[in-house]
This record gives C-alpha cells, structure tokens and sequence, in this order.
C-alpha cells in the first residue's frame, strides 16, 4: 500500500497544483477557495512523507523529493495569499 502513497501523492500534487491555478481566477463560490486547496495540499503533504517509506531507488527518491518540494511550496504560498488577503480585506 505504502508503493501506492507514494505514486498518488505525487499525482495529487499536479492535482492541488492545478486546483491552485484554477482557485486564482475568480469563481462564484459561498466559500473562499483557498482553504480547500491549502487543506487538500496538507493532506497530500502527509501521504508524502508517509511514502517516504517506499523509497528503494533513486527513482523513487527523487519523486518523493519533488513531491514534498512542491507541497510544501504551494502550503506556503497559499498561507500567504490567505495571509495577506485577510491583512487587504477591504469589505
């Protein structure tokens, strides 16, 4: 199950990535978009670290590198875009 985590969490990264890209532009939603990507982007960030367990090759060291680079990446950014949206709140 952990060879799974590990390849589904570097997809779900895409994923989160891609629902990023898509919560920037403005859709009509009753809810701020952000959370749910920062919330999914930390849960694919735990079943990164827990396919760390799977690492055998270099192959599969380099996808589980790339994969918690880059939820980390986007945890960041999105806490800041929530950060300074909060700061910026004009209504």
């Amino acid at each position: 199950m952990i060879r799974k985590i590990n390849l589904w969490s570097f997809l779900l990264m895409f994923v989160c990535w891609v629902l990023f890209f898509f919560s920037v532009s403005e859709f009509f939603l009753p809810f701020n978009q952000h959370y749910l990507v920062l919330g999914f982007t930390i849960i694919v960030f735990m079943f990164s670290v827990i396919g760390l367990g799977d690492v055998t090759n270099g192959k599969k060291a380099l996808r589980s590198t790339l994969t918690i680079a880059g939820t980390l990446t986007l945890i960041f950014v999105e806490a800041g875009v929530l950060v300074l949206a909060n700061i910026f709140k004009f209504t």
